[in-house]
């Protein structure tokens, strides 16, 4: 039952159309077991592709950190360069 609420939530269907789920499916020929055997299909293959997204925005996220970490190291040594150049003055 959890799950199907899940499924629920996650299609956005309103707890009154799925008050009446049953006969709505009835009406199209479809078995209630068969509906959330198709709807688990597609909550999987939606969460896969957010999963997906989701590792693809960390890896261009920790691309960026290692960058900035390499800029930062970089104006470091120039201001290091700089200190001594002064310090040489």
């Amino acid at each position: 039952m959890i799950f199907k609420n899940s499924v629920l939530a996650h299609f956005k269907i309103p707890a009154e159309v799925a008050a009446g789920l049953p006969s709505l499916l009835k009406f199209r020929g479809m078995t209630v077991e068969k509906f959330f055997e198709i709807a688990a299909v597609k909550f999987f293959e939606e969460l896969e592709e957010e999963t997906q997204e989701a590792v693809e925005k960390l890896e261009k996220e920790a691309i960026m950190a290692k960058q900035a970490l390499a800029i930062d190291a970089a104006i470091e040594a120039c201001r290091e360069q700089i200190r001594a150049a002064r310090g040489q003055q």
